[in-house]
């Protein structure tokens, strides 16, 4: 409520929010560049999100499809797609579902943590895209 004769102060000005840190791809990678047109299917089954870490594992990958054609099998690691990591395998997947033209996808070339109860899986999924 505002009385007359009464003047309101005025709000701190906005603070811009500091610019997103952009995504620095792992020491021990491999870029992987496809260009993927409406028809054409990747031919990859995402198995797990490996921890917090974002690293999406492939369990499986078609022959044939866009995937398999520049050379990515399985047990391959996704570690960046177009250049942004995920932490929710089900965002990944939406991402790449969604994907056409360029497709970047940055493969870690590091081993696995071994697989345990301690260390857990987050947001396990089986999606094929």
């Amino acid at each position: 409520v505002v009385h007359a004769g009464c003047t309101l102060a005025a709000a701190p000005p906005a603070t811009a929010a500091p610019p997103a840190a952009a995504t620095v791809p792992p020491a021990n990678s491999k870029l992987v560049v496809m260009q993927r047109g409406p028809d054409d299917k990747l031919g990859m089954r995402l198995e797990r999100d490996v921890g917090g870490d974002g690293i999406l594992v492939l369990e499986e990958v078609t022959a044939g499809l866009l995937a398999h054609k520049h050379g990515i099998k399985a047990g391959d690691q996704i570690a960046l797609i177009n250049g942004r990591k995920y932490s929710d395998a089900v965002e990944a997947v939406k991402a790449l579902r969604e994907a056409f033209g360029k497709i970047e996808l940055t493969l870690s070339l590091a081993a696995l943590p071994p697989k345990s109860a301690a260390h857990g899986l987050h947001g396990e999924v089986e999606n094929f895209v």
